[in-house]
């Protein structure tokens, strides 16, 4: 099945800068509306394809995704200092007005002779859920 994004705008008063504009997935050859936020549109067509390819993985892909954050917790929990100084240097990044990223965790790994079986994104996702 084919999918396609559409806007289509929403109106939340009578003035015309209460108009917003708000995206759905529609099926490409009947047209049906297959997602539209729960009636709510997505803000941009970028999320709209986001949450819909998120919505229908495989199986599979939602086995692999679970053990990956499986094994990234248990390495969190495996190295709690670790992730103590991850706290710390995500806290001063912030009050700096900087980013705290992939980057810098993989510089606190390399400082810490630390190797991961994992991407460091993905550790870094799996600690900002925690």
């Amino acid at each position: 099945m084919e999918i396609e994004v559409r806007p289509y705008e929403v109106v939340n008063g009578d003035q015309p800068w209460e108009r917003e504009t708000r995206f759905a997935v529609f099926e490409k050859e009947t047209g049906k509306k297959l997602d539209d936020a729960q009636g709510w549109g997505y803000k941009s067509s970028k999320k709209a394809y986001a949450a819909w390819y998120y919505k229908n993985r495989s199986p599979a892909e939602k086995k692999k995704a679970a053990q990956l954050e499986r094994k990234v917790r248990k390495w969190l929990n495996d190295h709690a200092e670790f992730c103590e100084r991850m706290d710390d240097e995500a806290f001063y990044a912030m009050k700096g007005g900087e980013e705290f990223g992939s980057a810098q965790v993989e510089e606190m790994l390399k400082s810490e002779n630390l190797k991961l079986d994992f991407p460091a994104r993905d550790l870094l996702r799996v600690w900002r859920k925690s």
